[in-house]
């Protein structure tokens, strides 16, 4: 007996719109905390929020939230080529591990600085953003 095939609808990528209506929903949670942002290290999360697609490596990728201002995707330089296309964040770039500490730059679409992070991976670990 042959049974007939439905019709299957292909998936749609998420797109913009849906990746900035879950960076604001990570606003607002993140406010109705109290919390000045969110800072997501798990790929899955960064991928779900920003759609950059990353695999897990000694050099670590973020992206932060803040309540308000820009959203930041903090990536290796290494990483910089498959980083650009992404849509609404400003790109953080660090080069490589020297002491204990990062120094990572934020960059603009147009290649401005636009700040600087400083990430110390110590016990008791800090983060900062200095625009």
């Amino acid at each position: 007996m042959n049974l007939p095939m439905m019709p299957i609808k292909p998936v749609r990528p998420l797109g913009p719109d849906f990746r900035r209506k879950v960076r604001d929903n990570l606003r607002f949670s993140a406010a109705s905390r109290g919390l000045d942002g969110v800072l997501l290290l798990s790929p899955a999360n960064v991928f779900y929020a920003c759609g950059f697609n990353f695999s897990v490596n000694e050099r670590p990728i973020g992206l932060y939230v803040p309540v308000a201002g820009e959203v930041r995707l903090f990536i290796p330089l290494l990483e910089l080529e498959n980083a650009e296309p992404i849509e609404g964040v400003t790109l953080g770039i660090y080069t490589e591990f020297r002491e204990p500490f990062i120094q990572c730059h934020g960059w603009s679409r147009k290649r401005r600085r636009v700040g600087s992070l400083s990430m110390s991976w110590t016990p008791g670990s800090w983060l900062r953003w200095a625009p």
